[in-house]
């Protein structure tokens, strides 16, 4: 698939127990490609879209470059501290 234009991909659960993410391209603000990503079995299925060309098209590469994607959004998506850590704050008194 070539991509020209500007291009916006959107990421979002739609199963985040079972490491399910729906992903939408757009270019100039048609929707071409839809997909749910499998990060447990790294598998993209091609739901649908209006592509250019047929989904039965979409390269290997193309399929590597959304897992990959979807791999790097959910990473992101992590706190960067356990959700146990506990915070304690200390007040400051200064004087001028």
């Amino acid at each position: 698939m070539q991509v020209h234009g500007t291009r916006f991909v959107r990421y979002r659960w739609s199963d985040e127990e079972n490491q399910i993410v729906y992903v939408t391209e757009t270019i100039n603000g048609l929707e071409i490609l839809t997909a749910h990503v499998n990060l447990k079995d790294d598998a993209v299925e091609i739901i649908g879209g209006n592509l250019a060309e047929s989904s039965s098209n979409v390269t290997t590469a193309d399929q590597s470059r959304i897992l990959q994607g979807a791999r790097d959004w959910q990473r992101r998506q992590r706190p960067r501290y356990p959700k146990t850590i506990r915070w304690h704050e200390d007040g400051m008194k200064f004087e001028t």
